[in-house]
């Protein structure tokens, strides 16, 4: 039982994770599709997160995305 509420809270945690992701992306790059951000391991998207905050260029974003 406690594996699954752990299960549970990671989804939960990474869920949002990629909806805060997702709403930055498409702050910064509104014309660019968002979709990819559905994909991302939980690491890449801490990667694009703060590739986000640093302000990056969108090319710097997919490279971050494509190398890591």
């Amino acid at each position: 039982m406690c594996e699954s509420l752990r299960e549970f809270y990671a989804d939960g945690v990474k869920e949002k994770r990629i909806k805060n992701t997702k709403q930055l992306f498409k702050h910064f790059y509104p014309n660019k599709d968002s979709s990819i951000i559905d994909k991302l391991t939980t690491e890449q998207c801490n990667q694009v997160f703060s590739t986000l905050l640093e302000n990056k260029s969108f090319e710097e974003i997919i490279n971050t995305i494509i190398v890591f």
